[in-house]
């Protein structure tokens, strides 16, 4: 009985250690991720890990709601491969403020810690879908910022045609040109 009572906690330990701990095998990837930084000792030789670091494979850490993602890795949705889409992150699996130790956000499947919404490709009407993704798989999408075809250059030029000072191009409005 005792024995069977001390495997049962070795078992325990091993799930519980194995769920909630990242080791030094782990961290880099985790850190160059989410660009943190790593707390290591250096010795005279060697470089070693002095601490374990927490992770809640419950929570997404790198994405928040409104951020414009990417897939990047080959996600299968009703038999069309996703990567490549770009969508808008719609909700966050997070620990309550409340009781971070709740029950409900251990059964979250790491996988399916963050919802993305797309468009159709056609882009038009409400043509909408969600679908669930790991971190791993999605990285944020850098802001698209219009292009109105008209270089520095060229905007600089013009100005100085008309005889003008040259000034800003924050500051140029092309319904008065002259």
């Amino acid at each position: 009985m005792a024995r069977s009572l001390a495997y049962l906690m070795l078992l325990f330990t091993y799930v519980y250690a194995s769920c909630a701990f990242v080791f030094s095998s782990q961290r880099n990837a985790i850190a160059k991720r989410g660009q943190a930084e790593l707390l290591t000792m250096k010795t005279a030789r060697v470089k070693v890990s002095s601490s374990l670091l927490m992770r809640d494979a419950s929570s997404a850490y790198w994405f928040k709601v409104g951020d414009t993602v990417e897939v990047v890795e080959d996600v299968l949705k009703a038999g069309i491969n996703l990567k490549g889409r770009v969508g808008t992150v719609t909700e966050t699996w997070e620990k309550c403020d409340v009781d971070p130790t709740c029950c409900c956000a251990e059964f979250v499947d790491a996988g399916f810690a963050v919802h993305v919404e797309f468009r159709e490709l056609d882009k038009e009407g409400d043509d909408l879908f969600i679908h669930f993704f790991a971190e791993d798989e999605l990285k944020k999408s850098k802001d698209v910022v219009p292009f109105d075809g008209m270089s520095c250059t060229a905007f600089k030029l013009k100005q100085l045609n008309v005889g003008q000072k040259p000034r800003s191009l924050a500051s140029y409005d092309p319904s008065d040109d002259s």
